[in-house]
C-alpha cells in the first residue's frame, strides 16, 4: 500500500480554507484540474457525502466520491475510477491554529509493484503543487 501525507500551514482561518477546499468551481484556478462535473449532489450537502464528480486533469478523467464531510474540519474520499489504483482514499483535515489553519492531506491506495513508485512520485508531486497553488490562491483572495 502506498501512503503520503502532505501537511502545510495556511495563513487563513479553517473557514476561510473550507470555503475554498469545497468550491469546486475554483479547482482549476490552482490545482491540476481543468475541470470539475458534479455527477451527484451530496446527500445532506451539496458538497458533502454521496457527492460524485468527475475531475478532468491532462492524464483523463478520474471521478471521485465524498466520503466524509465535518465542517470547516475534515473531507474525505475515495476514487471511483479514471486511475490505475484501487482501493484510492484521500482525507484532508483543517486544524485551527490562531488565526491560520493546519492542513494535512492524506491518500492511500494499492498499485502493482510495478507502478507504485511511479505513481507514487506522481501523487506527491501533485499534493505539492496542488497544496501550493491553493495556498497562492488564499492570498489572492485576501
Amino acid at each position: 500500500m502506498v501512503s503520503l501525507t502532505h501537511i502545510t500551514q495556511l495563513e487563513a482561518p479553517p473557514s476561510i480554507v473550507w470555503k475554498l477546499l469545497t468550491d469546486t468551481t475554483a479547482w482549476p484556478r490552482y490545482a491540476p484540474v481543468r475541470s470539475v462535473i458534479v455527477e451527484r449532489p451530496g446527500y445532506e450537502n451539496h458538497n458533502g457525502v454521496g457527492q460524485i464528480r468527475a475531475i478532468r486533469t491532462w492524464a483523463g478523467i478520474v471521478r471521485e466520491e465524498v466520503t466524509a464531510f465535518e465542517v470547516e474540519r475534515r473531507l474525505g474520499y475515495t476514487l471511483l475510477s479514471g486511475a490505475p489504483v484501487r482501493d484510492y482514499r484521500g482525507v484532508i483535515t483543517l486544524e485551527p491554529a490562531g488565526d491560520q489553519t493546519r492542513y494535512q492531506w492524506e491518500v492511500q491506495f494499492e498499485a502493482s509493484l510495478f507502478l507504485a513508485p511511479v505513481l507514487a512520485l506522481v501523487a506527491r508531486r501533485t499534493m505539492r503543487s496542488t497544496m501550493r497553488g491553493f495556498a497562492q490562491e488564499l492570498r489572492s483572495n485576501e
